[in-house]
Parts: C-alpha cells; sequence; structure tokens
C-alpha cells in the first residue's frame, strides 16, 4: 500500500506545571488524549493519573493532576502502574482504561548474562492496569472547562465515578476473552510480544469501543465493541449472561499495523485509527477511517480502510524516538497528534512539549 506522508499544518505546545517531580516522565510519556471543548485530558504510561490542560494562546496549559487513586480503591493505589492507554468522552463522563497487559522484564545495560537472560524470562503483572473506568465531569459553560469529580448530579440524576468489574490483576473482559476462539491464545503473551495489549478507547452512543496494539491476527487489527451498564458500585457488561459473547469483533487491515489510538466523530460516526507497529520496534505511524463506522455485527471484516495520512517513520530521525501515540479530534475537525519519547526540539523550557495538528 502507498504511504501518504504529510507534514502538519501546525504545532500546539502542552505546558504543564515545570515544578512538577515528574514533569520529564510527563510530558516525556504521553500515551492518550482527548479534547472537550476548551479542555484537554492526556495521560503518560507510567503512572495511574490523568492530566488536564486549558485552551490558552498557542496551546493549552494551566495544568491539573487528577490522581484516579482518589477515586477508585486501585489494586497497587497510587503507587502502581496503571499504563493509561485509552482516554475517550461521552458526555458527562470521561473514560479511561489501562492496557490490561503483561509486561515482560528487560536486560539493563550493566547486567551479566545470567542476570539479563533471567529478566527476559521475567513476566509480571501491574494489577492497576486492569482498570477501565468512567468518571463524571462537571461544566463550566463560560470556559469549557470540565473538572473530573467523583459525583456530579445533572437534572436531577447522580453520575458516579465506576469502574468495569473484575478480579484484583482482571477484569470481566479479559475473563471473557481467555476463551474466545481468536483472542485466547494470546491473553497470556505480555505486550510487545504481539500480547493482548489495549491501545485505544472510544465511547460513542453508549458503546465502548477499544483499539488493540495486539495482537494483530494474521496481519489484522483488532477492535472490540460493548456495551455496559450500572449494577451496584461497578459497571458490568450487557448480555454476560446471554450464550454469544457480549462483545463484538471488528477486524481491521491495516497493513499490518496494531492500533494505538481510536477515536469516532461524533458529526459522522467516522471511526478514526492511529495505527502503528505490534513489537517494540521502530516503523510507520498511520491514520486511518472507517467512513460511517463499524456495522451492527457480532463479527466484522474491514478490507478497505482508509489511509489519511502518515505522521512519521519510526527511526528516521533517530531509534526509539517521536512516536505518535495519542490522536484527538480538535474542533474543526483537525487531528491533534501527541508523542512518546519526543524528539529534543519538541520540548520547550522547563515545562512543555510541542504536538502536532494535521488536517484529515
Amino acid at each position: 500500500m502507498k504511504m501518504k506522508r504529510r507534514d502538519p499544518i501546525r504545532q500546539v505546545r502542552l505546558t504543564f506545571n515545570h515544578r512538577a517531580a515528574n514533569i520529564e516522565e510527563i510530558r516525556g510519556q504521553l500515551s492518550t488524549s482527548v479534547v472537550v471543548d476548551q479542555t484537554l485530558f492526556v495521560a503518560y504510561d507510567e503512572s495511574s493519573a490523568i492530566e488536564r490542560l486549558l485552551e490558552e494562546e498557542g496551546g493549552y496549559g494551566n495544568h491539573e493532576t487528577y490522581e484516579l487513586a482518589d477515586f477508585f480503591d486501585l489494586p497497587d493505589g497510587s503507587e502502581g502502574e496503571m499504563d493509561i492507554e485509552g482516554l475517550a468522552w461521552e458526555e458527562p463522563y470521561l473514560w479511561f482504561t489501562g492496557s490490561m497487559s503483561l509486561k515482560r522484564a528487560t536486560p539493563d545495560e550493566d547486567d551479566d548474562d545470567q542476570t539479563g537472560a533471567a529478566a527476559l524470562g521475567t513476566i509480571t503483572v501491574d494489577r492497576n492496569r486492569f482498570s477501565l473506568g468512567r468518571i463524571p465531569c462537571r461544566v463550566n459553560r463560560k470556559t469549557g472547562t470540565w473538572t473530573p469529580l467523583h459525583q456530579v448530579t445533572i437534572d436531577g440524576k447522580k453520575h458516579t465515578a465506576k469502574l468495569l468489574e473484575g478480579g484484583s490483576d482482571s477484569t470481566v473482559l479479559t475473563e471473557l476473552l481467555s476463551t474466545d476462539a481468536h483472542l485466547s491464545p494470546f491473553m497470556h503473551i505480555p505486550c510487545k510480544d504481539n500480547g493482548f495489549d489495549i491501545e485505544g478507547l472510544a465511547v460513542h452512543h453508549g458503546r465502548i469501543f477499544i483499539g488493540l496494539r495486539g495482537p494483530v491476527i494474521g496481519g489484522w487489527a483488532v477492535v472490540l465493541e460493548f456495551g455496559v451498564h450500572e449494577r451496584g458500585d461497578f459497571l458490568h457488561l450487557d448480555g454476560r449472561g446471554h450464550h454469544d459473547k457480549p462483545y463484538r469483533k471488528h477486524f481491521v487491515k491495516l497493513a499490518g499495523m496494531g492500533i494505538r489510538e481510536i477515536n469516532i466523530d461524533p458529526r459522522t460516526g467516522d471511526v478514526l485509527l492511529l495505527a502503528g507497529p505490534t513489537m517494540d520496534l521502530d516503523g510507520t505511524i498511520s491514520a486511518w477511517c472507517i467512513r460511517g463506522g463499524f456495522p451492527e455485527k457480532e463479527v466484522t471484516v474491514c478490507h478497505h480502510p482508509e489511509r489519511l495520512y502518515d505522521v512519521t517513520h519510526g527511526g528516521q530521525h533517530a531509534y526509539g524516538k517521536d512516536k505518535a501515540e495519542g490522536m484527538a479530534i480538535l474542533a474543526d475537525g483537525t487531528h491533534l497528534v501527541i508523542y512518546d519519547s519526543p524528539l529534543p526540539e519538541r520540548l520547550v523550557g522547563e515545562g512543555a512539549v510541542l504536538g502536532d495538528v494535521f488536517h484529515p
């Protein structure tokens, strides 16, 4: 398939609190984003927090951090890594998901052979990663500012922060996938080894869409779709007691790439995907579109998504740098793309980093 390299139409500055103890991790490991009015929510890999920025001249600033341990009883508390890889919005809820993946240890440069080999044979579980949930937000209509709160009352109805039901190191979704005909062989393989690895989240008309970086199955990327309902203190999968699987599977041909981010345009229903390598390697990262969204079927196979543009080819500047990880739809329909491991020229001052805006 022909590549479609395109330059950004402008850059946007994201200014974080330079006094934050983890400022270099925040601006250097961004993984996902969503824009709501004048509010930008982002997250980064090694935390269990969501960062909020507000629109200002030249970009976004007024940085606030929201620790998810303040909203939920997380298995590993606020210090545990959630690996937040997806943020999504459907009023009044800010949705988030961890990667729900296993992690393989890697050797340090000063390890001897035996120690390095032992590290590569070690697979660990960060329990906070197995979290998917939603937090209600209150809006200031004058400023377009949305603020996450544990509970919000709208028109007499209470909206409360809730997580998807599950155990300490699983969710009802991963438990069901352990018997899935396509995905079960990959549930015990670590992320970046083509194992199960969530890296995208969208919510549209009450349906939740999860994009998988892995596995890529025979060259086909996977999107999972399901609904939830409240019962007690948790969210539960719709139709769990039915004999059919309570989720839909969508297979998408993305030139062998896995999914890094997923958005659904609320105006058109178009599914927008950011896709790149599944394994831990450099490669093309591209934006794709499925016009009109997925059919309402238990299983779909999409042969010809539209390739919109290529954001970058990993390694064209420096190995492991400038990896496009998050894509958000701006009010004018353009796409804001943010990067993990940004190049030095993206870093501004002590607390800011530059993202790119692309025309679709």
